[in-house]
């Protein structure tokens, strides 16, 4: 498959997702985070759809020049049971190569197909309302189900583990969301951290990663339009353990500091969002993948 068209297919989606919003007979959407689904904003009673396209590139300093492209997007779906209770499902679709430069040439490796599902539960544990403002924290907890393919394989034979579509692995997830939003702005922090078990040999590095979103109304359109345009500014810091593969340690590890800005369109219906993920710092091994880019393109809608 060309890295082009699953990028290809997910517009296509999202086309077809928002047509449905406009449709669709729901509360109003609002302003939230754009890299992160957990703090998404879900009404009672009410889905709550994002379609999200990226596109990714990772690569190191060394000699033999190996570089990650991922395309692809997420879904996200999340439902209100009650004022309190939110569940949220999220499911990837990504196509990745990696490309290593040899002296033989350049060696090229793919796989594609769905990623792993994840499942969340979150609960308001606390609530503060005032007039124009809003204060609550949330904790989330939930499973990651190997739904994803993780024995794709190429011209050369079986795809190595990290670049299969799918761990293999049963995991687990847990954190707290902070969203403080008022008329003109709205805050979002979420600490989360990812638990990952072990198959075949293999066993994905356990993960703890920070995330914070600011989101400010911008005075354009004008008042009384029926939409708001935000600009977005998040950061977000990621440690992540070294994968194991047949026990022995793989040096990929690390901590990673990046710096995310992001433009949001709200109407009463639908949202549609853009961010890009950039390097602010790392403390990595000299052989591990640094981020280059993570562009995020992608639509929100109620019904």
């Amino acid at each position: 498959m060309a890295s082009g068209e699953p990028i290809r297919a997910l517009s296509g989606c999202a086309r077809a997702a928002l047509c449905l919003g406009m449709l669709a007979s729901a509360g109003p959407v609002t302003a939230g985070p754009i890299t992160f689904n957990t703090a998404l904003p879900v009404a009672r009673d009410t889905y709550t759809a994002r379609i999200q396209g990226i596109h990714r590139d990772r690569a190191d300093a060394g000699a033999d020049g190996r570089e990650v492209t991922i395309d692809g997007g997420v879904a996200a779906l999340g439902y209100g049971f009650t004022a309190d209770w939110t569940g949220i499902a999220l499911a990837p679709y990504l196509d990745k190569t990696l490309t290593v430069d040899t002296s033989g040439g350049t060696v090229r490796r793919q796989a594609s197909g769905l990623g792993d599902l994840t499942l969340l539960a979150r609960y308001t544990a606390f609530e503060r309302n005032a007039p124009g403002a809003l204060l609550r924290i949330a904790p989330v907890a939930g499973g990651i189900a190997p739904t994803g393919a993780s024995d794709e394989r190429d011209a050369l034979g079986t795809v190595p583990r990290p670049l299969q579509p799918g761990t293999g692995v049963w995991g687990g997830v847990a954190g707290v969301i902070l969203t403080r939003q008022t008329l003109d702005w709205e805050f979002d922090a979420a600490l989360m951290a990812t638990f990952h078990g072990r198959d075949d040999g293999f066993e994905p590095g356990d993960e703890v990663e920070l995330d914070a979103s600011y989101q400010y109304r911008m005075p354009w359109p004008a008042p009384g339009a029926g939409a708001f345009s935000y600009a977005v500014l998040e950061a977000k810091g990621i440690h992540r353990e070294d994968d194991m593969i047949e026990g022995s340690r793989v040096e990929n590890g690390g901590t990673e500091w990046r710096i995310v800005p992001g433009l949001q369109y709200v109407t009463r219906r639908w949202v549609v969002e853009a961010a890009v993920e950039l390097p602010l710092a790392d403390d990595l091994p000299g052989s591990a993948l640094r981020e280059q880019r993570f562009v995020h393109l992608g639509v929100r809608f109620n019904f």
